[in-house]
């Protein structure tokens, strides 16, 4: 017990967790027997009470100087003999103003208290970009590291506008906290979430997705002769080629197609207007 205490002081964590306290003896000098007690609860006490604060930090990593309006929600835990593997529901909502463009990258920690065989079920090719298992192989002697760096992309055609929501599966093996520490890049700008860090001032995205240089008046596309959905270059659809105005965006089609601009792969993003 001395030694868990010990270990829970020198790695900076929070505490430790008593499965139940059946466990716990004292020595009743009446009955002249050992019986209920708080020996062990006392120790940790001891220990604790002299120890410097634990660590309070989110992450080691150096975060992000901006943040953005991502919401995140982890929900739909199975129960029962159904709940190995875990398979929760992520669920992503954008509240940053703009569409997040195809393409974003999403960023999260994963406890080592799992090991790093995480994906998802969804198509996002969820996986783990760092692992934080211990070279060994094994836990023998405790964890080496804290987490697991996790990373997942929206589709290229995928555009996320905002106030929209994305939800994938996951797919992990043993019970964690989290996911947590996120960063999303966007148009290669890596930004904190506000909900994880509101004392980040806000990002101005205001100059399109992403902002720099996915304007289309910085990529000299001229937008005055395109078509602005619902209305179609071809009367009832689009061909390859063509670019079509939706909701502020100028999207490409790949190739012939009716559906919505930035709905799906027939499509490509071009500029912000």
């Amino acid at each position: 017990m001395a030694t868990k205490v010990q270990y829970v002081i020198d790695n900076d964590i929070g505490g430790i967790m008593f499965w139940e306290l059946a466990g716990d003896y004292g020595w009743d000098a009446e009955k002249g027997e050992y019986g209920f007690g708080t020996t062990l609860t006392s120790l940790a006490y001891e220990q604790f009470v002299n120890a410097e604060p634990y660590g309070d930090r989110r992450t080691s990593r150096v975060m992000p100087e901006e943040a953005v309006g991502v919401d995140v929600a982890v929900y739909g835990f199975k129960e029962g003999d159904q709940n190995y593997p875990l398979n929760p529901t992520l669920k992503i909502t954008n509240q940053s103003g703009v569409a997040l463009p195809g393409g974003t990258e999403f960023r999260f920690d994963m406890p080592t208290s799992t090991s790093d065989f995480i994906s998802d079920q969804s198509g996002f090719k969820l996986e783990v970009v760092e692992s934080g298992a211990n070279a060994s192989g094994n836990n023998i002697g405790g964890l080496e590291n804290e987490f697991h760096r996790v990373a997942f992309s929206l589709p290229g055609w995928q555009n996320l506008g905002d106030g929209e929501s994305v939800e994938l599966t996951l797919n992990y093996y043993l019970p964690v906290t989290g996911p947590q520490a996120w960063t999303v890049n966007i148009n290669g700008q890596d930004y904190a979430l506000k909900s994880e860090y509101p004392e980040l001032p806000l990002a101005d995205l205001s100059g399109g997705p992403g902002g720099g240089g996915e304007l289309c008046s910085d990529l000299g596309v001229d937008t005055s002769s395109l078509s602005t959905y619902p209305d179609w270059p071809n009367g009832s659809n689009a061909n390859g080629g063509d670019q079509v105005i939706h909701n502020g965006s100028v999207y490409k089609a790949k190739w012939w197609t009716t559906s919505e601009p930035g709905s799906d792969e027939s499509w490509s993003f071009v500029c912000a207007m």
